[in-house]
């Protein structure tokens, strides 16, 4: 509880007249019988209104030290800053011609809000479909009533395995695209027209398409901050042609794209990749197989949406992460630009040169993007650019240099002795800058539907995405509430308490729970971990989920390498620093039990394998505590059968065995297992029996199907 804070007086107006009268008539009894209206009274309540006034300016000292103190620590005010997307444009001509590029600081409006594109497009015909080859368990084939045998005699593989799969398109702005389940861990796009009676133009628009540049935006899950982002190394993406070199064949080939710019930094925050399309374009067109018994085999794309008219298709494109296989994406979109909610205004004359020294001129708005501004001056009829410095300190005479007041939406020149100063009579113009910013650009889906632009006729505005990030210029006091967390850690690792918090608090990946661990060393094997080494802090962490069987929540290779990249700048000098996943031990459980009304036993069995499925979970609300199951925490057969004895319903745990996995795969039981300090378990398979007898062991946990075979679609019975 914070300590209550003194005023320094809570005296009113009012009050302060009171008091002067009264003194007043104890001091000289004589005026006692003056009224209302006497100028005398008009003296008492100026006194009261100065003593007033000097009270409030005394209690506004506290916030004037608070505000000094955040000049101190060198806290800046956060500027407003301007909401950005995405948004598709694309040619709604019935004709086989491509639709004029659109240039970069192309207006489009919402309303109120005014938007600019940033970077080309070349708008096209064309629509995406976004597909996976999504993997099916032993589970999902049973379910199917499908067998690995079956699949090898369907397919003729003989002993070679299949890896079995079934297409999964995605809705694209309403699902998360993630590779989890994916086979190959790779998107496949699917390019087709969209319209239909472009279908007889089909050869020409290929012809045209050849050596275009095609925009594919991406966008994550979650928005990440420009300088959050800024910070990462850009993800490297792969993008691939797919073609076949004859229509008979089984196997694609996978010719790479030129990936002109990526403005996206690797799907790390939402921006376009523009892709060169081979000069030769026509070469690759191909068309493969719609048959679903054979649609997707190997390398080959899945079979196309049945909304998909095959006429329509004009190719497909595979996109893959070799460093992050698994990474998500929020939304993509073909024929994307980047947009921002900002209007970009081009050579606005803002004055004229004096001659004198520290000339200031006003751009006439105070919502400038300062980094955005370009000044010209005139010299001899024509405009020379200027340039933009912090200060004129280490500027010459006849340097042309001018600093910007983003507050006010000042241009200040030099004095002739730092700085040039613009000539008289000549004109000062902003050849560009970007004006607007704040939460008002924060556009839901289908908000942003004009386009200003000469050939807005025949193109079409397509907004699946909103607009985020726009935040309204911090205040004082917000900046103020800021200085705890500031003194706290500053951004830095330091305690064990900041790894964890800057961990989980991190905007890039989702964590669901970090623990620190000082002086673990992680080596090339089990064998070679090394405890209580100085300087060394390994943080083991683990993404969100939900409890499951044999599902245990293990980082991805990409979640530690983006969380890694992210603490280690924040981390002090010196200090060893390891991202890591805790290692799971699998074990099995199989019991026998009694319970009090045998007509509810389904269900009590079920009860009694969530209660232990939940207390063994290592994240919240798991474990003893809600804070999921301790790393290290050792697993004994009678606390684990009080856990299930615990269950509504149940009567009486009459026999529990434990079993758990060896590094070779075999299993053994235990009566106590030791978990090291960085393990924890991994709950892999339950068995309940009814009964007073020794329960049969857990079956053999199921080896998920292959994914090295052959890659084969599974055909349902019904659709």
């Amino acid at each position: 509880m914070p300590l209550p804070i003194t005023q320094l007086d809570d005296r009113r107006f009012d009050d302060l007249v009171a008091e002067a009268r009264q003194r007043l008539v104890s001091q000289l009894p004589e005026l006692a019988q003056v009224v209302e209206g006497d100028p005398l009274y008009a003296i008492t309540d100026l006194m009261a209104w100065m003593t007033e006034t000097i009270i409030y300016r005394a209690n506004l000292i506290p916030e004037r030290q608070r505000q000094a103190f955040l000049n101190l620590l060198q806290i800046p005010l956060r500027p407003a800053q301007p909401a950005q997307g995405l948004v598709a444009i694309h040619s709604s001509s019935k004709q086989p011609q491509l639709p004029k590029l659109l240039p970069d600081a192309t207006r489009l409006s919402a309303g109120k809000v005014m938007l600019s594109t940033r970077g080309e497009l070349q708008p096209t015909p064309l629509a995406l479909r976004l597909m996976i080859k999504e993997r099916l368990s032993i589970s999902d084939l049973n379910a199917m009533g499908v067998t690995q045998n079956q699949l090898r005699e369907l397919y003729h593989f003989g002993a070679q395995a299949a890896a079995p799969f079934r297409p999964r398109s995605f809705n694209l702005g309403t699902d998360t695209l993630s590779l989890q389940q994916s086979l190959d861990k790779k998107y496949y796009l699917l390019l087709h027209l969209n319209d239909k009676k472009l279908v007889a133009h089909k050869d020409k628009l290929r012809a045209q398409l050849q050596g275009k540049i095609l925009n594919i935006g991406l966008a994550p899950v979650t928005h990440l901050p420009a300088d959050i982002a800024r910070e990462l190394p850009p993800r490297r993406l792969q993008w691939q042609l797919l073609w076949q070199q004859s229509a008979d064949s089984q196997r694609a080939e996978l010719l790479p794209l030129e990936v002109l710019d990526d403005s996206s930094r690797g799907a790390r925050q939402s921006g376009v990749v523009r892709l060169k399309i081979p000069n030769n374009f026509q070469a690759f067109n191909s068309e493969f197989t719609q048959d679903p018994k054979y649609a997707g085999m190997n390398n080959t794309p899945p079979e196309a949406p049945v909304d998909v008219d095959p006429q329509t298709i004009i190719g497909w494109l595979c996109l893959s992460a070799p460093d992050d296989a698994e990474f998500s994406l929020g939304f993509m979109a073909v024929n994307a630009v980047d947009v921002v909610a900002q209007e970009v205004v081009l050579d606005q004359v803002i004055g004229q040169g004096d001659g004198r020294a520290g000339q200031v001129v006003n751009i006439g708005r105070t919502d400038v993007d300062a980094a955005s501004v370009q000044i010209e001056v005139s010299e001899n009829g024509i405009y020379v650019p200027w340039q933009q410095v912090a200060n004129f300190s280490g500027s010459g005479l006849n340097d042309r240099v001018y600093q910007f007041d983003a507050s006010s939406g000042s241009v200040i020149f030099g004095d002739g002795i730092r700085g040039k100063r613009p000539a008289p009579g000549e004109r000062i113009r902003a050849a560009r800058f970007c004006a607007g910013g704040g939460s008002s650009g924060n556009l839901p889906a289908a908000s942003v539907k004009q386009l200003l632009s000469a050939n807005a006729t025949e193109l079409q505005v397509q907004q699946d995405w909103p607009l985020s990030g726009g935040q309204e210029a911090e205040s004082v006091a917000q900046a103020e509430q800021r200085i705890p967390a500031e003194l706290r850690h500053r951004d830095r690792a330091v305690t064990r308490e900041d790894f964890i918090q800057l961990a989980q608090d991190n905007p890039l990946v989702p964590v669901g729970r970090a623990e620190l661990i000082p002086g673990l060393m992680p080596g090339n094997s089990l064998d070679a971990i090394q405890t209580e080494v100085p300087g060394v802090v390994s943080l083991l962490v683990m993404p969100p989920a939900e409890p499951a069987l044999g599902a245990a929540p293990k980082p991805s290779a990409g979640l530690l390498n983006d969380l890694f990249r992210y603490l280690a700048p924040r981390t002090l000098l010196g200090t060893e620093l390891y991202v890591l996943s805790p290692q799971f031990i699998p074990v099995a459980l199989s019991l026998s039990l009694e319970v009090m009304d045998r007509s509810n036993l389904t269900s009590i069995i079920h009860a009694v394998e969530k209660n232990l499925l939940n207390s063994l979970w290592p994240l919240a609300p798991g474990g003893f505590n809600g804070k999921g199951w301790p790393l290290g925490r050792e697993l004994d057969v009678n606390e684990l059968r009080t856990l299930a004895g615990r269950t509504p319903g149940v009567l009486a745990i009459n026999e529990l065995q434990l079993y758990f996995q060896q590094r070779d795969g075999k299993w053994q039981t235990a009566t106590k297992l030791r978990l090291e300090a960085y393990q924890l378990p991994e709950l892999a398979e339950v068995h309940i029996e009814e009964g007073e007898q020794v329960p049969k062991p857990p079956q053999r946990v199921e080896q998920p199907p292959p994914e090295t075979g052959i890659a084969v679609p599974v055909i349902p019975d019904f659709c």
